[in-house]
């Protein structure tokens, strides 16, 4: 019974988090061939003219682009390779930082108009990855350009986010040499009740954007019941496993009182 009703607590915790997402946003990302960051290693990646298409459907509100890249961090003569990621420098901003839910609890947020400066995960100023803990104000080295540490996150929701450091996208793209191409699009919509049709919309623009017919896409939209329903799937058969698991324990348990009683 313990082991069912923690497997159960899990399920609701789990898409509580997902679902405080947001259930008016969507993502849009070019069609995976690999291994690597979202986005990143599709052979044919989103550029600014789907961006622009997506942004001209009827019923989006907002759309931001954002970039999932690895990166060299180097602090105190140690190199790591981590993720990194992007900030928008428009009004789509405060979209991205809702959506991540991204709080500082040392230093302060990066500003639009900053330039060389970093903001860390949580596990980047906590924990001793590097040969001493990384503070604000401290200079870390990005792909061996100097960057000043301005503040550090709280913990997130997705633990390989708090091992993330983040740039402002313009000179995350000029350090990363990142031409014409986004990692992906984060779409918010104007009305829940008509994310599908607005999501087959986009679709249809994309479509004609990236010159491909219907079922030949090399693009993907994932509305947020979709994510959800994947989700639900992999998480009941975690819990087949715990009962599976449960059911292992109540054979054995039955043994053992079985052979007391007999004795």
């Amino acid at each position: 019974v313990s082991l069912i009703s923690i497997s159960a607590g899990l399920e609701k915790a789990i898409i509580g988090q997902f679902s405080g997402l947001g259930t008016d946003k969507l993502v849009v990302q070019a069609a995976e061939t690999g291994f690597g960051p979202p986005g990143s290693t599709a052979v044919k990646k989103l550029t600014e003219k789907d961006f622009n298409a997506i942004k001209k459907v009827k019923g989006v509100k907002l759309a931001a682009k954002r970039y999932i890249r690895t990166a060299s961090l180097e602090y105190e003569n140690q190199l790591n390779y981590m993720y990194s990621s992007t900030l928008p420098q428009d009004d789509s901003r405060q979209l991205v930082i809702d959506a991540m839910k991204l709080k500082t609890v040392q230093g302060r947020m990066l500003k639009k108009d900053d330039k060389y400066k970093v903001l860390i995960g949580n596990d980047l100023y906590s924990k001793e990855i590097f040969p001493k803990k990384i503070q604000v104000r401290d200079k870390v080295l990005i792909n061996n350009i100097k960057f000043e540490v301005i503040g550090g996150l709280d913990k997130l929701g997705n633990p390989q986010f708090n091992n993330i450091f983040l740039l402002n996208e313009d000179v995350f793209k000029e350090i990363l040499n990142i031409g014409d191409e986004i990692d992906i699009i984060i779409v918010q919509v104007s009305n829940t009740d008509e994310i599908s049709a607005i999501s087959k919309d986009i679709a249809k623009e994309l479509r004609k954007s990236r010159n491909v017919v219907l079922g030949k896409e090399d693009f993907t939209i994932e509305t947020p019941q979709q994510a959800i329903s994947s989700l639900k799937t992999i998480l009941n058969v975690i819990q087949a496993v715990i009962i599976g698991i449960a059911a292992i324990s109540l054979v054995v348990g039955g043994i053992g009182i079985m052979n007391t009683m007999y004795t």
